[in-house]
């Protein structure tokens, strides 16, 4: 099988952000705040060239800049949560008290394991953010 650039790129995208945040939750706006710009005074835990091609050219064009296109980042995450590429993918961990959505970067070692989370199976892990498809999709 082949690999098309598109999991290239989401594969760089998820090991530059694993590398700056772990297994630490973020929000989408929060992960385009910590892009590096090119601040010599601070720069950014995340190198510009990680991100996506489609998101790049966005960022470049927002006038706030990379923090300026974080609904399209989001977006951009729930269409591929649970893709995995490199060993990782992310998933919606839940929602802040603004009900903003946090995410994570799992690592391949964490796909298995006993536990449940609440919510909806997406490719070998289950989604806190989207609603249950079925009442027994709920755990107790």
């Amino acid at each position: 099988m082949e690999v098309g650039t598109d999991d290239d790129e989401w594969s760089v995208f998820l090991a530059a952000v694993f590398k700056a945040y772990k297994d630490r939750a973020w929000t989408a706006k929060e992960l385009l705040s910590d892009v590096d710009t090119g601040n010599l005074i601070a720069p950014g835990l995340i190198p510009a060239e990680a991100l996506p091609d489609e998101l790049a050219a966005k960022a470049a064009k927002a006038p706030k800049g990379p923090v300026g296109i974080a609904k399209s980042l989001g977006r951009w995450l729930a269409n591929r949560e649970g893709r995995w590429a490199g060993g990782l993918a992310v998933r919606c961990i839940g929602k802040d008290r603004d009900g903003i959505k946090e995410w994570q970067i799992r690592a391949n070692s964490d796909r298995g394991g006993s536990g449940r989370l609440r919510g909806l199976r997406v490719a070998g892990f289950l989604s806190a953010c989207a609603p249950p498809e079925r009442p027994s999709d709920y755990t107790s």
